[in-house]
């Protein structure tokens, strides 16, 4: 009878031990959650311009690092007239978590000016971070692109047209916008390839009959060189927003001249990698192109200088 209390008492403690540790790991876990999240700071409405209505918010990693850290600045999507920074807190958190400073700016819109207004606020931006480099903690000579959509055509814009006229009107004489990395998701390239929608018109500010330079001029593929920075394409195959044959030309375009470029065409993926097929899931996976991404950026920005993070 006694050993079988003893035998019922030991069950017993060994139960509230064994919640006790579920509760303690329970809290490391969220712990170790809370510190992640703290792992980014947030710095918001840095105004990068002389413009009054241009800021930017940067996302910074808080882990001590033994190197000056790469820049990624994301260009959000929106037909040119709409979207804000705003658009970019989820991608400059990713970015940060990876190593990288990041930041998601504003830039003109439709509404307020046609083109090249935007194309010079995304240059501006990066003469902006070039020239506050220390200031930032960031290498002036490791600065990346990306940017969905519209965001993606002013991205390769910025990285591709290296003619003055783009940088007038700013502080920071002789501070040059050149750009180490490009990544452009589903963005148009080439004004040739489809019918102007409305949105392209208002951007440009003609339709195609009225000023056919400027639909020239403005499409990146116009401005390729061989000494533009690597470039990453990804485009849905299924795309009926933004013809995947933007990205097909732009593709061909750089290896024309032997610029280096990669490109990811996305089975089953409609505009902005949406699925668009009753027969199957978008290939690659959203997982496994963003894994690209960050082996493309690391490759380009970091190289054998990899930021360490101190243990």
């Amino acid at each position: 009878m006694t050993f079988r209390i003893f035998a019922q008492l030991a069950v017993f403690l060994s139960f509230i031990l064994s919640v006790q540790a579920c509760d303690a790991g329970g809290h490391d876990q969220n712990v170790k959650k809370q510190r992640k999240r703290r792992s980014v700071k947030i710095v918001k409405n840095i105004r990068y311009s002389e413009k009054k209505h241009l800021f930017l918010d940067l996302y910074i990693p808080q882990s001590r690092h033994s190197l000056k850290r790469p820049l990624v600045i994301f260009i959000h999507g929106g037909g040119w007239n709409k979207g804000s920074r705003k658009r970019g807190k989820k991608t400059g958190m990713w970015l940060a978590k990876s190593g990288f400073l990041a930041a998601s700016i504003d830039y003109t819109k439709s509404t307020q000016a046609p083109f090249p207004a935007a194309c010079k606020d995304v240059k501006t931006a990066i003469r902006y971070f070039r020239h506050h480099a220390d200031r930032w903690g960031l290498d002036p000579e490791r600065i990346g692109l990306m940017g969905n959509s519209a965001g993606a055509h002013l991205a390769v814009f910025a990285a591709t047209n290296h003619d003055p006229r783009y940088e007038t009107g700013e502080a920071w004489p002789g501070v040059t916008s050149r750009v180490q990395a490009v990544v452009a998701k589903y963005g148009p390239y080439d004004y040739s390839v489809q019918n102007a929608g409305e949105l392209v018109q208002a951007f440009l500010g003609a339709a195609p009959d009225e000023n056919p330079d400027v639909y020239r001029e403005a499409s990146p593929i116009t401005h390729v060189s061989a000494d533009d920075p690597p470039l990453l394409l990804i485009h849905g195959e299924k795309d009926r927003v933004v013809s995947i044959k933007h990205s097909e030309r732009m593709f061909q375009a750089y290896r024309k001249v032997g610029a280096p470029v990669e490109f990811i065409r996305v089975k089953n993926a409609g505009h902005g990698l949406k699925k668009r097929s009753w027969f199957g899931n978008i290939h690659p996976s959203k997982k496994e192109i963003n894994r690209q991404i960050l082996r493309f950026l690391k490759q380009h920005l970091m190289g054998n200088n990899q930021v360490r993070d101190d243990k």
